[in-house]
């Protein structure tokens, strides 16, 4: 939720695509009965579901780029969704963006169901990357996703997927063709973001954990980028400006686990980058990469789960290469070792929609002793975070 400025004529158009999705989602919100009246009984007429996610809490000890302590509404989102007769689903979500103090369109997409096999989504929404980057903001373990995943990821992007299912449903799979420079309506050059995903488990759908369930994915995605920002749209003040604008290709593939047994769970990814400009990098540290930058890293989290309430968690997290600025130049340079982390965490769950979670973070080697914006993406050593959240 964290950004970096834009120049005025970006600010106004952001401000005017906020502005109509928000006021969209609030005209929805301020109707369902009527919506909801017009559900027809041969099933053709069109249908609408709401929800939403809120999370606000407490952010004590260093932060990206030395933020002070203090309270935080990290997250607020609307969403809808349903269906347009027997043809089209639909889903808008928008969330608040508090370093712009503005509403910004998340997600608008309309999905062809032809069969379980074969579904066609059209519009703005994730890319198929990353098993962590795939799940709802509201179901991850910890406030934030992995420093990898929120480094590497492609996250949103305009654009045309296909996605479906066989064995029921133990095999999924999502691939697509978009943009490649996340939520801007204009392509940055004739070339576009090729993504994939792909995931088997031992069970099916997954509802409860009383048996073992294994699954394991695989996603792989490649762009030619001529001006793109990889900052995530500005999502996290610890990314380096020099990335707002990469020319080069971007090669990048995943591997992801989940498994669980009664109460206890275990899950982890891996995921590499490689990124080519056509030029030679900038080297802030000793050794420079010759012509491409390699970056990789990954998590490994397990816990136990008491009777679904109580949820105790352990996470390893880690970047082998990352990130920094040159002093005085603002441009990116790559050092030989990003940030590793042990994070702890402890969620309350007192209602299926509802959360409390604590968190805190150690820095482990080198993240202990440089400044927070080099240590890690979105982590910090002695970091202290405590989320509610209600998400429905």
């Amino acid at each position: 939720m964290r950004g970096w400025g834009r120049a005025d004529g970006r600010r106004s158009a952001g401000l005017r695509v906020g502005a109509m999705a928000g006021c969209a989602l609030l005209a929805l919100a301020v109707g369902p009965r009527s919506a909801a009246a017009q559900q027809g009984g041969d099933g053709t007429s069109p249908t609408i579901k709401f929800g939403g996610l809120l999370q606000t809490g407490l952010l004590l000890g260093p932060g990206d780029l030395g933020e002070l302590d203090g309270f935080r509404v990290f997250d607020a989102r609307l969403r809808a969704d349903g269906k347009i007769g027997i043809v089209f689903d639909y889903d808008v979500q928008a969330a608040f963006d508090r370093s712009q103090d503005r509403v910004r369109l998340l997600d608008a997409r309309l999905t062809l169901p032809i069969r379980p096999e074969l579904a066609v989504s059209l519009g703005q929404f994730k890319a198929p990357f990353g098993g962590e980057e795939l799940e709802e903001k509201g179901d991850i373990t910890f406030l934030e996703r992995s420093q990898i995943t929120d480094l590497l990821a492609p996250g949103r992007q305009v654009g045309a997927q296909a996605s479906g299912s066989f064995l029921e449903d133990r095999l999924k799979y999502r691939a697509g063709l978009f943009n490649g420079n996340g939520r801007s309506l204009q392509n940055d050059n004739g070339s576009f973001l090729y993504a994939a995903h792909v995931q088997f488990n031992n069970v099916g759908p997954v509802e409860f954990y009383e048996d073992l369930m294994v699954q394991v994915g695989a996603s792989f995605a490649f762009s030619r980028d001529s001006a793109v920002d990889l900052t995530n749209g500005g999502a996290y003040v610890g990314r380096p400006i020099g990335l707002r604008a990469f020319a080069g290709d971007r090669t990048l593939w995943s591997v992801d686990l989940r498994s669980s047994y009664r109460g206890f769970f275990l899950r982890g990814e891996y995921m590499h980058g490689k990124l080519d400009p056509p030029g030679e990098p900038v080297c802030v540290t000793a050794p420079c990469p010759s012509d491409a930058a390699d970056v990789d890293g990954g998590y490994l989290e397990g816990g136990y789960s008491y009777l679904g309430a109580i949820e105790s968690v352990l996470r390893f997290d880690s970047m082998t290469r990352g990130f920094v600025v040159a002093p005085g130049t603002g441009q990116a340079g790559f050092t030989p070792e990003g940030g590793s982390f042990l994070v702890v965490g402890l969620n309350l769950l007192p209602g299926y929609h509802t959360k409390i979670g604590l968190q805190y973070a150690f820095g482990l080697g080198s993240a202990r002793l440089g400044p927070p914006s080099t240590g890690g993406v979105g982590l910090a050593d002695g970091q202290f975070g405590l989320v509610t959240q209600v998400n429905f």
